[in-house]
């Protein structure tokens, strides 16, 4: 097996440590994504219950 030149070595590492992290940012996107759509649809439900709250109590001060 011939040794590689010092200078390819040094290239195959590189990559192998950019692909390494480019991965770990690949899971954290992920992550962030279904930790994204969890917080939007307990925002929109939150906008729903204000809303719902807010039109119960204006016809509950309308009708006293």
């Amino acid at each position: 097996m011939e040794q590689m030149p010092l200078n390819d070595m040094a290239k195959s590492r590189t990559r192998s440590l950019i692909h390494g992290h480019v991965s770990e940012l690949e899971e954290i996107a992920i992550n962030l994504s279904k930790s994204a759509q969890t917080y939007r649809i307990l925002s929109l439900l939150t906008k729903v219950a204000v809303i719902f709250l807010g039109a119960f109590i204006a016809t509950k001060e309308i009708a006293n």
